[in-house]
């Protein structure tokens, strides 16, 4: 019996300093969490400190006043605070915009207005938005808003209003926002119609504001302004939020808040919101109003948001679908000018096929198609070869490969002297009416000396975001006014996104009128065998013909993957020397008279 009572007491024992080490290791254990989330907000906070430090930085370096954060906010709409000084003075401008452009308007000047206000469930939030309409010190409004069926206090909080130019809609079941909107405007009895979503609120200068917009702008058919973003609360401001009309990045994904729009009452005979839509209506509406009526960005921050709308990918997908983007401006200018376009080529026998067939497809006798091969493989040039002796092409074939420059100045050197220039890449493709558009504007702006087009690139293409940074890069976008050329200048103060005045574009795709053509040195080999020397010549026009370089958004072209850099990737050497140095090899550079330049090292 003792023996018994004794291992019962020792297993007690054992089981009881068991515990205790367990307890003892589960303190430890704790401790040692503790010190690691410490450490873990420690290094957060070191980073969040470091991505600010950056951010402001990276800000400052891309522009120091409003003409710099225009180029900015056309390929990047979204400041996040804190804010900079820079960014302050800037806002300060956009504020002081808006004092400008609200004296257009007197009591004797206010058309009606129709603001559209679409709810559901939304009790809580309700006071915030309508509140911020009603308190306008534009007077001439109506506001209609449908309740979409809510289940909450909605409809009694609604009917509690005692406004005589509120009008209230109630649906019987639920039928969606697109529908409500539709609805809305079949009632609604303003010139203008402006929306607003719960979630959202305008300050009160704000119809004001945007009224003496279209009054500024007169042609304007529609416009947006900016958003100050805060939290849920509204009690933190976290950042701004405005685009100047970029439509290649508006396609691509939406940086106009519906609450930021208006437009005239008479475009909804031709457009209307798309009810199968279960979310992102407001982006397709948009983007339905940008294709076929003058849109202008307005550069002011008079309305606010506290909600953050997700990106739909199936319905983002849905849209892209929904809406050709592609206008054709053949239809409403013919070519009338011959044009030599000059191809260098290296390789990539399918892209060239593609690129030579779609511009044989358009069937003009105004156009010359050049091919300047730099020794590629046997395939390509038994192709040139025969598309030459058909008559389709002029043809330079090189033994050696002379890069790009030397290529075009060959091509350029054999074209009809009476014609303009198109130097084109072996990997792009034309898209129908793009040459019609950048020759039409080439002549159509007085002091253009360089016209390009939109650089589009194929959708999940990583240099996108490198150019683009608010992109999606899994559609495609236009890369052409780019953060990482720094090239986007002379934004214009209301922008109606048609045609961009650049600094500089890659050659990848250039329309040059002949009489500039003739009086600047050409592309200059010499000092930028394969690249450098379209900034030259680009500075050339610029700062010696005193001409400009614009961009067409009417004329698309599409870029494939930089396919002949790739290959020429393929004989190190060679790479080296040509694309990573852009210099001549000494023996070739003896042949043709060439010298290295002396801070060339």
């Amino acid at each position: 019996m003792f023996q018994k009572i004794l291992n019962h007491s020792n297993s007690y024992n054992f089981y009881k300093e068991g515990y205790e080490n367990l307890k003892n290791t589960e303190k430890d254990l704790k401790k040692k969490q503790d010190e690691l989330n410490s450490l873990k907000k420690k290094y957060n906070k070191i980073q969040k400190d470091k991505e600010s430090l950056v951010d402001e930085y990276q800000r400052d370096y891309w522009f120091f006043d409003f003409e710099g954060i225009l180029s900015k906010f056309y390929v990047s709409p979204i400041i996040n605070s804190p804010f900079s000084n820079v960014d302050k003075r800037c806002f300060s401008f956009m504020d002081h915009l808006a004092k400008y452009l609200k004296r257009n308007v007197d009591e004797n000047n206010q058309p009606l207005v129709s603001i559209i206000l679409p709810v559901f469930n939304n009790e809580p939030e309700l006071s915030d938005t309508i509140e911020s309409v009603l308190n306008q010190t534009y007077n001439n409004f109506e506001l209609i808003i449908i309740d979409d069926a809510s289940e909450d206090k909605t409809a009694d909080a609604l009917n509690s209003i005692d406004k005589s130019n509120v009008q209230i809609l109630q649906n019987a079941e639920r039928k969606g926002f697109s529908y409500c909107r539709n609805l809305a405007l079949e009632k609604a009895e303003g010139e203008y119609i402006f929306y607003i979503d719960i979630g959202n609120a305008w300050c009160e200068e704000y119809l004001k504001t945007m009224m003496g917009a279209f009054f500024e702008v007169s042609d304007a058919d529609a416009i947006y302004s900016g958003q100050l973003i805060y939290d849920n609360d509204w009690d933190k401001i976290s950042g701004v939020q405005f685009g100047a009309y970029n439509k290649s990045l508006l396609y691509n994904r939406n940086y106009i808040s519906l609450s930021a729009f208006a437009h005239k009452r008479s475009l909804i005979n031709n457009v209307q919101f798309e009810e199968s839509l279960s979310s992102l209506n407001d982006w397709h509406f948009i983007l339905n109003i940008s294709n076929d009526y003058k849109l202008y960005s307005i550069p002011v921050l008079q309305s606010k948001t506290n909600y953050e709308s997700p990106d739909d990918e199936t319905e983002t997908e849905l849209i892209h679908n929904l809406i050709d983007n592609k206008k054709d401006f053949s239809s409403i200018y013919e070519l009338n000018k011959k044009i030599s376009i000059v191809i260098p080529s290296y390789e990539l026998l399918d892209d060239l096929k593609e690129n030579i067939n779609t511009i044989l497809s358009f069937d003009s006798p105004l156009i010359d198609i050049i091919v300047v091969d730099n020794d590629s493989n046997d395939k390509v040039k038994e192709y040139l070869k025969a598309m030459h002796s058909e008559g389709k092409i002029k043809l330079i074939q090189n033994e050696i490969n002379y890069g790009f420059t030397y290529a075009v100045e060959q091509g350029i050197s054999i074209s009809d002297k009476n014609s303009d220039i198109l130097l084109l890449n072996n990997d792009a493709i034309l898209t129908k009416g793009a040459l019609e558009a950048m020759q039409f504007h080439a002549y159509e702006i007085e002091d253009c000396g360089i016209i390009v087009p939109q650089e589009i690139l194929f959708d999940k293409d990583s240099r996108i975001k490198y150019n683009v940074p608010y992109a999606n890069f899994h559609y495609e976008c236009d890369v052409t006014p780019s953060r990482t050329h720094r090239n986007i200048i002379n934004v214009p103060l209301f922008h109606d996104g048609e045609l961009l005045e650049l600094n500089f574009a890659p050659f990848f795709c250039t329309y040059i009128k002949r009489d500039v053509y003739d009086r600047s040195l050409g592309l200059d080999s010499e000092l930028g065998r394969h690249y450098r020397s379209d900034r030259i010549f680009s500075n050339f026009v610029r700062h010696v013909l005193k001409l400009k370089i614009y961009q067409t958004s009417y004329a698309m072209v599409y870029h494939k993957f930089q396919q002949s850099t790739k290959k020429l990737k393929e004989n190190k050497d060679k790479f080296d020397v040509m694309f990573t140095k852009n210099q001549w090899e000494p023996e070739l550079a003896e042949k043709l008279g060439y010298k290295t330049p002396q801070w060339d090292i």
